[in-house]
């Protein structure tokens, strides 16, 4: 069944214990050998070839100590304020800081709130029910005890968890509200994600709060953005569908969105996780949490004809 596979495909259905992107980044680093050669992640591995790579070792959290900005919390969950420039959680190849290890440095309990504890990446992941990218600031729920992880993952499987991100948007998108319903995935051959035909369905809502302009008359959208689906950097590759990519976006941006990004100072992607709305556990309403836009975004907003507050 591996034979005529990629070879980092064959080691994400065969060895449980690392996902795909883990095993990428150990045959890029030369840790995998094929019949003790290095190959590439999109060698197609043929019957009785022999693949060695190092095993995973368990891993533990180290608490930190470092602050973190607490929204909301009862004995079941945790809401923070994700500041930008923080992983949510760690990897195996990296000790960087991290929010689930400023998070229990707070509440050394969550270490046990994992999904599969024979699993070594579940331990770096405990409580964790959604992400945001390193460079993406703004609301996150967190787990606290096993059962909310359980019922907190079923909300969201189920779309309950509502979500709602302000992002500046390069030019002026032209309506008041689009609609992107755009697959996304790989191209054969291409680890970068884009909306690609046959990819998986992907919806995400824009709303245009307001027009903004540089003293040049390089015009900008403030959007209020809602994803529908949840995919990996949904937000961001839509935008860039539209032509209109996330300011400073250095992987899915144009050239000039790039170069007006730097012109303006903006030094991350220009998106905050502005709202969430979620039912928690033992409740029958959903709940609203909310987080105003990081300084160094309004900062920026703060640059342009017109800008003031928002949310």
């Amino acid at each position: 069944q591996s034979a005529n596979k990629r070879l980092d495909q064959v080691l994400a259905d065969q060895v449980q214990n690392r996902t795909r992107s883990e095993w990428q980044r150990l045959i890029k680093d030369g840790r995998v050998s094929v019949n003790l050669k290095q190959k590439d992640c999109a060698y197609q591995c043929v019957i009785g070839d022999i693949v060695t790579f190092p095993e995973p070792k368990q891993e533990t959290l180290l608490p930190s100590k470092e602050p973190l900005e607490i929204i909301y919390q009862n004995n079941n969950v945790l809401v923070v304020n994700k500041p930008a420039g923080l992983v949510t959680h760690p990897n195996r190849y990296s000790d960087q800081d991290s929010l689930i290890q400023r998070l229990v440095g707070l509440e050394p309990g969550l270490n046990r709130v994992i999904y599969d504890s024979d699993k070594p990446i579940s331990h770096l992941r405990p409580g964790i029910v959604h992400r945001l990218d390193k460079d993406t600031s703004g609301v996150m729920i967190i787990a606290k005890n096993i059962g909310s992880l359980h019922f907190l993952a079923n909300e969201i499987r189920n779309h309950h968890l509502e979500k709602t991100y302000l992002a500046l948007l390069s030019g002026d998108i032209g309506q008041k509200n689009i609609i992107v319903d755009q697959p996304i995935g790989r191209k054969k051959g291409n680890r970068e994600l884009s909306v690609i035909e046959g990819g998986r369905a992907s919806v995400t809502n824009f709303r245009l709060l307001k027009l903004l302009r540089d003293q040049k008359n390089n015009w900008f959208s403030l959007v209020e953005a809602k994803p529908v689906t949840g995919r990996t950097h949904q937000i961001r590759i839509h935008a860039a569908y539209l032509k209109h990519p996330v300011m400073g976006d250095n992987r899915y941006g144009t050239d000039l969105s790039q170069t007006l990004s730097r012109r303006l100072g903006i030094r991350r992607q220009f998106l905050h996780a502005y709202s969430l709305s979620i039912r928690l556990p033992g409740e029958s309403a959903k709940r609203t949490f909310s987080a105003p836009l990081a300084d160094d975004l309004q900062n920026i907003l703060e640059k342009l004809t017109g800008s003031g507050q928002t949310g």
